[in-house]
C-alpha cells in the first residue's frame, strides 16, 4: 500500500508516467501515461496480471488532459487490487490490478526526454480494527 506523489515535465517526450505493481522483469505491470500529442491521460492495463475471470481484458482507457506549464502532477494510491490516480487537481482515474506474479510490487518512472522533478513515495499501513 502506498502514496506515490510525482510530479514530471514533458520536455520532449512522445509520452511519460509511472508504472505501478510492476514485476521486476516487467512481464506485469499497470501504467499510467501521458501522451503528449494526443494530450491525454491513460490507464494501461494490458499487463496488469488480470487473474479475475469476472474481467478477462482490462485494456487501454485514456481521456483529454491538459498540462500546467508542461507539467503533469499525480497523486497516485495503491491498495492493494485497487489504484487511485488524480492528476494536476483536475482528473482521477480509479481501477483495479490483480497481479499474479508475488514479485509484482515494484515502480517505475518513464519518459524519455521528460524531467522529473518531485517525487515521493509513501508507504502506508492498513487501518487498525
Amino acid at each position: 500500500m502506498l502514496h506515490i506523489k510525482l510530479t514530471m515535465e514533458a520536455g520532449s517526450a512522445a509520452d511519460f508516467g509511472l508504472h505501478v505493481l510492476r514485476s521486476p522483469g516487467d512481464e506485469e505491470r499497470t501504467r499510467f501515461f501521458y501522451d503528449t500529442s494526443a494530450k491525454e491521460l491513460g490507464v494501461d492495463r494490458t499487463r496488469s496480471g488480470n487473474v479475475s475471470s469476472a474481467v478477462p481484458d482490462l485494456g487501454i482507457q485514456k481521456g483529454p488532459l491538459a498540462l500546467i506549464d508542461g507539467t503533469l502532477t499525480l497523486d497516485v494510491f495503491v491498495d492493494r487490487s485497487i489504484i487511485e490516480a488524480y492528476a494536476n487537481s483536475h482528473r482521477s482515474v480509479t481501477t483495479r490490478a490483480y497481479p499474479s506474479r508475488r514479485d509484482s510490487l515494484g515502480i517505475q518512472l518513464f519518459g524519455e526526454g521528460s524531467t522529473v522533478t518531485s517525487l515521493t513515495v509513501w508507504k502506508m499501513g492498513g487501518m487498525a480494527v
